[in-house]
């Protein structure tokens, strides 16, 4: 117990959480398609606790993760009690933390399809990306999407514990010169692999005018 507090707190595995810890991110398709547009989060939460995004979230999260890491470690739960967030915790950590914010919010994989895509639509317009991506509420046999492709749930619960299926999920974007210079094709492809089999779950395609962004996003 206490080389395993030591190896998440100050160890190796604590110092490349520092280092590295992100919780969502914004990634383009295209380095000249400017902003990104392809949101990967664990869960994204309401509108109201997204922006500015992502530095909002990620600040708070980095400061959570900073004051779990830091203090006392508490005894192993279960059997003991949840030793819940520290008392330094703020507000905002904690509704960052709680079953509506970024970080455990499952209303994308689980409310009905009329409760949720208005509000997709709503997130992806205030956060500026076209899709999310998002795990954190497994389908133990498939990768879901819902809303045409706007939420895309890939938790399938491959570790033994759970002991769903194996998969990865693949994005194909290209982005196509036509004759006219102002106009391009855009092809985006969203396939969920299996050990077993493919299964494409998007396909988008659209004729992009005007002169693009030649700088990576």
């Amino acid at each position: 117990m206490e080389a395993r507090a030591k190896m998440i707190t100050t160890g190796r595995i604590g110092k490349a959480w520092a280092t590295n810890y992100t919780t969502t991110s914004r990634l383009p398709l295209h380095p000249s398609m400017g902003p990104p547009n392809t949101d990967y989060d664990p869960s994204t939460s309401s509108p109201p606790d997204l922006t500015p995004y992502p530095s909002a979230i990620n600040s708070l999260s980095d400061s959570l993760l900073h004051k779990l890491m830091t203090r006392k470690f508490p005894p192993p739960h279960p059997p003991n009690p949840y030793p819940g967030l520290p008392a330094s915790a703020t507000e905002e950590e904690h509704r960052l933390y709680g079953n509506d914010g970024p970080l455990w919010y499952r209303g994308w994989a689980l409310d009905t399809d009329a409760g949720i895509c208005d509000r997709a639509d709503e997130v992806m317009k205030k956060v500026g990306v076209r899709r999310m991506i998002m795990g954190h509420t497994p389908d133990f046999e498939r990768i879901v999407s819902r809303c045409d492709g706007k939420i895309i749930i890939i938790d399938t619960g491959i570790t033994h514990a759970y002991g769903g299926v194996l998969s990865a999920l693949s994005i194909t974007y290209s982005l196509t010169p036509t004759e006219d210079e102002e106009i391009w094709h855009e092809k985006e492809v969203i396939v969920a692999v299996y050990e077993d089999r493919q299964e494409t779950l998007v396909v988008e395609e659209r004729e992009v005018t005007g002169p693009l962004h030649h700088d990576a996003a």
